[in-house]
C-alpha cells in the first residue's frame, strides 16, 4: 500500500512537471489519470519482470534501444540520447546480472528501469499530423513494452483467480513457465528477449503506414502474444 501510494505520488509529480499523456483529449483530469496509471503500470511491470537473472535488465535494454531508434528517426535527439544512456547503463550491468548473476537490481533498480521506460515514450512525439496517415502511432509504446505489460496483466489475473493478492510473488511468470517446459533459465530469458525484439521492431512502421499496413503490424503482435499465451498454458501444467 505505501509503495503504491509513493508510486502514484511520483507519477503525479511528473505530470505536474509537464510529463503528460493527452491522447488527443484536451482535458487535464483525463491527462492526469492516463499519465499516472501509465507510469505506475509500467514501473510495476518491469518490477514484476525482475524474477530471473538478467531478465528485467535485458528486456529493459531491448526496449530502451527501440525507443532510442524511434526517437532518433524522428530527429528527437534529446529523447534518443536519454534512451541510449539508459541502454548503455543496462548494457554494462547485464553481463554481471545474467545467470549466474553476481549483482542484482533489487526493487530500486527494477523500479528505476520501469520509471524510465514509462517516461521515455511520454516525452516522445509519435503522432505528427503531416507524416502520419493514422492516429495509430500512439500504440507504439504498447508494442515496445508488450512483453512486460502482458506478463504483468496475465500474472495478476491468475493470482486474482486463485484468490491470491496480486503483490504476492509466485512462479506463474512466463519465464518460470518456459523453464517448466524444459528450457534452462538462461535460454528462457534469451527467448523472452527475442519475443520482445520483433514486437518492438514492428512499432516504427506505425509512424508512416496506412491503416492497412498498421493493422498488419497489430495483428502480427497479437499473434506473437497468442503464441506466448499458449506457451504459458503449457508451462503452467
Amino acid at each position: 500500500g505505501p509503495k503504491l501510494l509513493g508510486q502514484f505520488l511520483i507519477a503525479a509529480l511528473g505530470w505536474a512537471a509537464g510529463i503528460r499523456i493527452t491522447l488527443f483529449i484536451p482535458n487535464a483530469f483525463v491527462s492526469f489519470l492516463l499519465t499516472t496509471v501509465w507510469i505506475v503500470a509500467v514501473t510495476n511491470a518491469l518490477n514484476y519482470l525482475d524474477n530471473m537473472d538478467g531478465l528485467c535488465a535485458g528486456v529493459g535494454l531491448v526496449c530502451a534501444l527501440l525507443f532510442a531508434f524511434i526517437a532518433g528517426v524522428q530527429q528527437q535527439y534529446f529523447v534518443c540520447a536519454l534512451a541510449l544512456a539508459l541502454a548503455g547503463a543496462l548494457l554494462g550491468f547485464l553481463p554481471h546480472n545474467f545467470k549466474p548473476a553476481t549483482i542484482f537490481l533489487g526493487a530500486a533498480g527494477s523500479h528505476f528501469i520501469g520509471y524510465m521506460l514509462a517516461v521515455l515514450p511520454i516525452i516522445t512525439t509519435f503522432y505528427r499530423e503531416e507524416t502520419a496517415p493514422t492516429h495509430l502511432p500512439v500504440l507504439i509504446p504498447l508494442l515496445v513494452l508488450a512483453v512486460p505489460l502482458f506478463d504483468m496483466a496475465l500474472v495478476s489475473w491468475q493470482r486474482l483467480r486463485r484468490g491470491q493478492g496480486i503483490a504476492v510473488g509466485d512462479t506463474s511468470h512466463i519465464s518460470h513457465r518456459l523453464v517448466r517446459l524444459g528450457l534452462p533459465d538462461s535460454w528462457a530469458v534469451t527467448l523472452i528477449y527475442l519475443i520482445t525484439l520483433p514486437l518492438g521492431l514492428g512499432a516504427p512502421v506505425l509512424l508512416w503506414s496506412t491503416m492497412t499496413a498498421a493493422l498488419v503490424v497489430i495483428v502480427q503482435a497479437i499473434c506473437i502474444l497468442a503464441t506466448v499465451t499458449l506457451l504459458e498454458r503449457l508451462g503452467g501444467k
